[in-house]
Parts: C-alpha cells; sequence; structure tokens
C-alpha cells in the first residue's frame, strides 16, 4: 500500500495500519481499476480517497493535521506531500505534509537586515481551541560553545511533543 498526505485542519493523530485496513475500515474489497472517493465515514478516519491500480497496488490518500505557524506575524501555508510513501515506512512521528510560505523567511530577514530565528516543524498538542497538528515554531540559535557539556543531558519529549527534522 502507498500513502499520500494532504494537509488538513483536523486529522488523526496516528493511523493503524492493518493489510489493507486504515483505522478498521477495510480497503481490500475494491477492485484493479477501482477507485473510491470517501465518504463521511472515512473522512472522519482521515481518509479520503483510495485506488488499486492495473497492477493491483493499493493508493491511499490521508491527512495530516496542520495548525497555524508560531514564527512570529508569518502565517505557515501547508500543501500535502508530493511523494507517496510505502505503508510499511509510516511513522506517527513524522510530518509528510509540507510548511509553504516560509520559504522566503530568510531573505525577508536580510533585506530588513535583522537576526530572524530559523523555523522547525513540531507537534503541538492544545495549543488553541484543542487544536492540534503539525505547526512551524521559531528555532532560536543556539551557541554550543556557551553550554558546559555537564549540563548537557539528553531528555525524552513528552507524549505527543515529538519533533520531526525532515519534514519533506
Amino acid at each position: 500500500m502507498k500513502i499520500l498526505f494532504l494537509a488538513t485542519r483536523k486529522a488523526p493523530a496516528a493511523y493503524v495500519l492493518d493489510g489493507e485496513a486504515i483505522n478498521g475500515f477495510d480497503l481490500s474489497p475494491l477492485e484493479h481499476g477501482g477507485q473510491f472517493l470517501g465518504n463521511a465515514t472515512t473522512r472522519a478516519i482521515g481518509l479520503r480517497g483510495a485506488y488499486r491500480d492495473s497492477e493491483g497496488e493499493l493508493h491511499v490518500t490521508l491527512c495530516q493535521s496542520v495548525i497555524a505557524s508560531r514564527v512570529p506575524n508569518r502565517p505557515a501555508h501547508w500543501r500535502g506531500s508530493e511523494v507517496e510513501i510505502d505503508a510499511a515506512d509510516y511513522d506517527s512521528a513524522t510530518c509528510y505534509v509540507i510548511p509553504t510560505g516560509l520559504s522566503d523567511l530568510q531573505q525577508v530577514a536580510e533585506d530588513a537586515e535583522v537576526d530572524v530565528p530559523s523555523y522547525a516543524v513540531a507537534w503541538r498538542d492544545g495549543i488553541a481551541q484543542g487544536e492540534a497538528g503539525w505547526c512551524t515554531v521559531p528555532v532560536l540559535p543556539v551557541l554550543i560553545e556557551s553550554v558546559p557539556m555537564s549540563d548537557v543531558s539528553k531528555s525524552e519529549a513528552p507524549a505527543g511533543e515529538e519533533e520531526a527534522t525532515n519534514a519533506e
């Protein structure tokens, strides 16, 4: 099974993939060349559509939840993933959708002759009105030399706060 992701406001935080079933919805009856456009039931579980190609491979479109950027004065826009992934490679802690509208942030900073932090894509839960999803957050440069190694310890992020280091 191959998966393509759409950026949407609401989506499950994770998908359970079991053979050709997604969150309990079985797509195995879909015939070669068949297409499923989705309905209210499948939209509720984040499944927007599916088709089976002539070789019998199932292709599905799932949703990933996104929320507004946390970079001041720079709202993030999002687009879906550009490349399908294999279902075996799916990881709920990975952001597959792509933030847009921030690509010129560094150029804007240079033109204004100001220092602007770069950004990272991170999962945030419960920021405003119960929103949860991937968002862009500012990342301030850290001077490694200024932090004694004895003060550095590895700690795990709280559940649901994992950061995706490679959004594309």
